[in-house]
């Protein structure tokens, strides 16, 4: 198996496992030594890839399957708004390498996903409440200098919306913004995606803009008279 791919199986397995303690996550893959992994398991987040896009230059990318079985339909649902919750912060972990005694973080290198295109289905069974979604994980290593490029926004001139396409990492710093204004800052990922935004301390609630490529993620600031930019709301996705 490719390192990138394994890679990626691996670090979604884990971050889903390691934030979600109470639940039990169970990764189905063919293994005749061990049957067990071979089919879907009640109670549990049963978890399963397929469809790799195998590639060194470009975003790896794979689908995973997440299956909820349970015999209460309401102890289902539960598990089910957990794991989306979760899926929802942000969209992203980091990129890890667990094939040796010891995890290593791949360098500047994360595993991301659309954080608004997790849609659970019923699936219909006599025997047990069942709820599938299919989710798009991409990985993209990075290749070149990590350090951000500066971006300098200026609130001068009654400019109250800053729109800015993402090709690369940046290190956002304002200027001349006004007391009692409201600011709105839209990032746009370019057809790669993966690219980070680093925001000053001043911006109070700040949601980290969406990874995956061409998404947009939107969100509006308050000014205030010490100097802090608070959110007014949470960042929304396109």
């Amino acid at each position: 198996m490719s390192g990138n791919v394994r890679n990626l199986r691996d670090s979604f397995l884990h971050f889903v496992a390691d934030n979600l303690p109470a639940a039990s996550v169970h990764p189905l893959r063919f293994d005749s030594a061990r049957p067990q992994y071979n089919s879907l398991q009640i109670g549990r987040i049963n978890i399963a890839f397929h469809d790799a896009t195998y590639s060194t230059m470009y975003p790896t990318c794979q689908f995973a399957t997440l299956d909820i079985l349970h015999t209460a339909e309401l102890d289902a649902l539960d598990l089910e708004e957990s794991l989306v919750a979760l899926l929802q912060l942000g969209g992203s972990t980091e990129l890890t390498d667990y094939s040796g005694s010891t995890p290593v973080q791949v360098s500047n290198s994360l595993i991301y996903w659309n954080p608004l295109q997790i849609k659970f289905r019923t699936v219909a069974s006599v025997d047990y409440f069942h709820r599938s979604a299919v989710i798009e994980l991409w990985t993209r290593y990075i290749n070149v200098n990590p350090l951000p490029r500066p971006l300098f926004l200026n609130g001068a001139s009654g400019v109250t919306t800053f729109d800015t396409t993402l090709t690369g990492n940046i290190n956002v710093n304002l200027q001349s913004l006004s007391t009692g204004e409201l600011y709105t800052f839209i990032w746009a990922q370019d057809n790669i995606g993966g690219h980070t935004v680093t925001l000053p301390s001043s911006m109070k609630g700040a949601t980290p803009p969406s990874l995956t490529p061409n998404a947009v993620t939107v969100q509006t600031f308050l000014q205030r008279s010490d100097g802090t930019l608070d959110a007014i709301g949470p960042a929304t996705y396109n």
